[in-house]
């Protein structure tokens, strides 16, 4: 089981599942403003849902939902619904651990009502959000910025801007023998599906921060030796902790990275100071394979066609829906 939730290191990994977006049509929701204190939300702007498929036409729902809950310049976070309505969640391998040069920024797991604390907001608007991860040791020195583009969803296809890929593939007949049943499924739930009027997302665009950080992902691993994992590293030590990392970049801007904790590691994300994610580079990433597909393959082949709807999933996806659009899309997510 898979969430499609947005981390606080690029805010949609989007660590799962997830695709961004570019250019599409814009609208400005009214605006929501604060200060260095914290931000003021209306009652309009306050829950953000995130979806994932669940990639299996014969899941209890065609989605998984967890949303943002914003309450008194807190971000709370919540689990809706899994794809299966008698899966379990352990809820320390959804919320990540943050290592800073103040220390280990470890969640508050305590649920309250508005859900687990997530974050604290230091300003929003329309299309940025500020904040700091929620920290159980009060830990504030780690500045976190997204910026978003704002899309209006009235009178658009749901099945389209929830999950882009699925939609595409499942619209074409032809790619069921590479990608099997459920684009296809996916595509017959959800064609003709529109959001109402007042739907809108955010998809993000790009991200930063305020200091040097290690975003920490599962649990300790035992009998581990970085050595065997990574080929080419530099040694750090973060508040006391021996972190190994990558020198080999990927398309964006983290570095694999283990942390010693004792004789044992874990494994995460390092991200220096400045910027953390830019859309732009996820693209370029994805239009690559697809100019590798087309050299390798033929513009008219199979994997082209996967590739090219790769590309656009990753332009007009997004990443976070406004209470309105998520509602139209609870409709249609209950299979059984």
């Amino acid at each position: 089981m898979k969430f499609k939730i947005l981390s606080l290191a690029i805010f949609s990994s989007l660590i799962l599942s997830a695709c961004g977006g570019g250019s599409s049509d814009n609208s400005s929701t009214s605006s929501e403003t604060g200060s260095g204190n914290g931000a003021e939300t209306s009652s309009e702007n306050n829950k953000w849902s995130i979806y994932s498929s669940s990639y299996w036409d014969g899941s209890d729902n065609l989605f998984e939902k967890t949303h943002f809950n914003i309450q008194n310049n807190t971000i709370y976070f919540n689990v809706d619904y899994l794809s299966n309505n008698n899966e379990n969640y352990d809820l320390k391998w959804i919320i990540s651990d943050y290592l800073t040069d103040e220390g280990l920024y470890t969640p508050v797991l305590n649920k309250t009502e508005y859900g687990y604390k997530f974050a604290n907001l230091i300003s929003k608007n329309d299309s940025q959000w500020i904040f700091t991860p929620a920290s159980s040791q009060n830990f504030n020195g780690l500045k976190l910025t997204q910026n978003f583009e704002v899309v209006n969803l009235t009178g658009k296809e749901i099945g389209y801007y929830v999950d882009t890929f699925n939609y595409l593939s499942g619209a074409d007949t032809t790619l069921a023998t590479k990608l099997g049943t459920f684009p296809s499924f996916y595509y017959s739930k959800l064609k003709g599906k529109t959001f109402p009027q007042g739907s809108t997302c955010l998809r993000l665009k790009t991200s930063s921060s305020s200091k040097n950080y290690v975003e920490l992902f599962d649990g300790e691993i035992n009998g581990f030796d970085p050595n065997n994992y990574l080929n080419d590293f530099t040694i750090q030590n973060i508040a006391s902790y021996p972190v190994y990392i990558s020198k080999n970049q990927p398309v964006n801007y983290d570095f694999d990275a283990y942390v010693q904790f004792n004789q044992n590691y874990r494994y995460g994300s390092y991200y220096k100071s400045g910027t953390t994610y830019t859309l732009a580079n996820d693209i370029k990433d994805y239009q690559a394979d697809l100019d590798e597909a087309i050299q390798n393959y033929g513009k008219d082949s199979l994997e082209a066609k996967v590739e090219t709807n790769y590309v656009e999933a990753i332009k007009n996806e997004c990443s976070l829906f406004n209470n309105i659009a998520s509602t139209e899309i609870d409709k249609y997510s209950k299979l059984k």
